[in-house]
Formats: C-alpha cells, sequence, structure tokens
C-alpha cells in the first residue's frame, strides 16, 4: 500500500494489524455490522444506500462462523413485492423476475457445493430483494448468478465460502435491515437489528461487464481481483478473497 495513504493499527477482532487510511481513528475493543457493497457502475440508486457501518469488498478469513445443517437451497420463499416465481429443478433453484423490483422474504437463504441459484431479471437494473427471517447465517458455498442486482440481507451473517461463484450486476450483503416501503419508493434505507452477525467472503465475487465497486458514503472505493478493500467503521483493511468488475 501507498504509505503516504494509509497506516497500521491493531484490530482485536482479527487480532492482528490492519491497514487504515491516515485520517481514520480506532474505534476501541471492537467493530461489527458488516455488508458488502458490490453495483453496477456507478447506479445511484444503488449508491444512495445511507447510514451503513459496514464493509466493502469483504473477505474476513480469520473470523469464526458457526456451522450449521443448513438447507442446500433457500427454502420457503414469500414474494411480498412484485411479481415473480420460483421453481426448483433438481440443484438449482431459478427465480424469475417479472417486475423491477421483487422482494422474497426466505426462512433461510443457502446455497450448498454443487447447487445453484440463478435469478432471470428483466435487466440489469432489476433488483431482488432476499430478506432472510431465520435464525441462522446463510451459507454460500454453490453458484449465485443474475444478471440484475441482488440485496442479500440476513442479520444472523452472510458466509460466501471459498468454493463460491457469484456473478451479479450488483451485490449488496448486510445483516442490515430495508423495510418493504423503503425499497419500493428506491430509498434502500438500510436499519440495524438488535443483534447482527458477519458477513465474511473467502470467494470470488465477479460483477457482470460494466460492473464493479461503486460509491459509499461519497467516496470512491476502488479494489482490483488480488485484493480487498475492508471499510468497517472507519478502519481500512485487506484480507482474503476477490472482487472482480
Amino acid at each position: 500500500m501507498n504509505s503516504k495513504l494509509y497506516k497500521h493499527i491493531f484490530c482485536r477482532r482479527l487480532g492482528c494489524l490492519v491497514a487504515v487510511a491516515e485520517f481514520t481513528r480506532s474505534y476501541g475493543k471492537s467493530f461489527s455490522s458488516t455488508g458488502i457493497l458490490l453495483t453496477k457502475g456507478n447506479n445511484p440508486r444503488v449508491g444512495i444506500v445511507n447510514r451503513l457501518a459496514f464493509m466493502v469488498g469483504i473477505a474476513l478469513g480469520t473470523l469464526s462462523w458457526r456451522v450449521f445443517a443448513n438447507p442446500s437451497l433457500p427454502v420457503n420463499g414469500n414474494i411480498v413485492v412484485g411479481q415473480g416465481g420460483l421453481s426448483v429443478n433438481n440443484t438449482t433453484l431459478t427465480v424469475t423476475q417479472q417486475t423491477d423490483k421483487l422482494a422474497i422474504n426466505w426462512g433461510s437463504y443457502d446455497i450448498a457445493q454443487g447447487h445453484s441459484v440463478i435469478y432471470q431479471q428483466p435487466g440489469s437494473q432489476s433488483i431482488a430483494l432476499n430478506r432472510v427471517l431465520g435464525n441462522n447465517g446463510s451459507q454460500i458455498h454453490g453458484s449465485l448468478k443474475a444478471n440484475g442486482q441482488i440485496f442479500l440481507l440476513n442479520p444472523q451473517g452472510v458466509l460466501f465460502g471459498k468454493g463460491a461463484e457469484v456473478s451479479v450486476g450488483g451485490l449488496v450483503a448486510s445483516t442490515k435491515l430495508m423495510s418493504n416501503q423503503d425499497f419500493i419508493s428506491g430509498q434502500y434505507r438500510l436499519t440495524s437489528p438488535q443483534h447482527e452477525g458477519h458477513v465474511i467472503n473467502q470467494a470470488n465475487l465477479s460483477a457482470v461487464p460494466g460492473g464493479g465497486i461503486s460509491r459509499w458514503w461519497g467516496h470512491k472505493l476502488i479494489t482490483s481481483a488480488q485484493a480487498l478493500l475492508i471499510l468497517l467503521r472507519g478502519e481500512l483493511c485487506s484480507r482474503l478473497g476477490s472482487v472482480s468488475r
């Protein structure tokens, strides 16, 4: 890293030194509340997601993760905004989105190795909000594909495993909450639940041609396939995993 732009501080949660911007200060014993923002270009509709303290393009390989006997595919899906259909064929779940905005409440959202979830959306600016209501974090070890934008919100946490394949037009993965009203109106306000897990990335997250890291809090964060930048309550870290444009 450029020594003129970054310094190192000790991160107690990760148990190591991390690289931070020179203007960043330490936030005490620990930090939490995480998320990923991977969007199509500089789409202002997604870039205005505000009042978040979570990471952009994350890879926290050192954090522990509880292992649950989760289903191989998302289950108990209920469409609450927009129109679409859900169908399962062997190891593949296909979400057919018929409106520009689609919100689905899931009992759990997991993709096991060798399994796939495919979103067929009207266009690259279409958004599918996936809200997980269950008690377990989401584990993504298989394939997640979409020609549009995917919001995955699970307060219990989200894990993208090393073998996961994610290729989407845009991705927001977070432990925050979003109301149907804010989603429909395009405000995309995310609020904190009482308890939050973590978002952990060990995979290669890729955007379809033209996609990439979007603006966040008025600053443009740029990353590459070799390194990830983490913005978490002002701390900037580098970890395993990647985000590709």
